[in-house]
């Protein structure tokens, strides 16, 4: 196991966590990529930093409201696997709660590239896909929000 390359996942998910996007840009590789599962408002393949700072917005308005504090935001993530080689897996858990008080959780698996100390790909599965989008469906009349798909 890479530790440096768990370290600087690690690090990601914490910045994530605490919703330092300054940072977390910086800990992004220049060739950096971002896969989504399709369907999400986010959902997709972004590739560059352009790219992924406008899918970093979209992701920011969807789940900002959503996860409003630090419990709901914390990832609790667990390294399954690394390959030596700038591969690491991880498992976490995605919280949110709607404004009526409605809460949704589920398991991720996360496909990391560490490259040159920086992430470089970044590939997302939500356990719960089907019920993600449909609280996201829910919640987005909540919040005045009529269409949660990609923009």
């Amino acid at each position: 196991m890479s530790q440096s390359d768990v370290d600087v996942v690690l690090q990601v998910l914490g910045t994530v966590e605490t919703r330092n996007i300054g940072r977390l840009a910086q800990l992004y590789h220049p060739g950096i990529e971002f896969h989504w599962q399709p369907g999400l408002p986010y959902g997709g393949a972004f590739h560059g930093p352009a790219a992924v700072a406008g899918m970093t917005a979209r992701f920011a308005r969807v789940w900002g409201p959503l996860q409003p504090d630090a419990e709901c935001q914390r990832l609790h993530p667990q390294v399954l696997a690394t390959d030596g080689m700038g591969r690491v897996i991880v498992q976490y858990l995605w919280q949110a709660v709607d404004q009526n008080g409605n809460r949704f959780q589920t398991d991720t698996l996360a496909d990391y590239t560490v490259r040159d100390k920086k992430l470089a790909r970044a590939k997302m599965y939500y356990f719960d896909l089907e019920g993600m989008l449909s609280f996201l469906r829910s919640a987005g009349s909540v919040l005045g929000v009529s269409d949660t798909r990609r923009e």
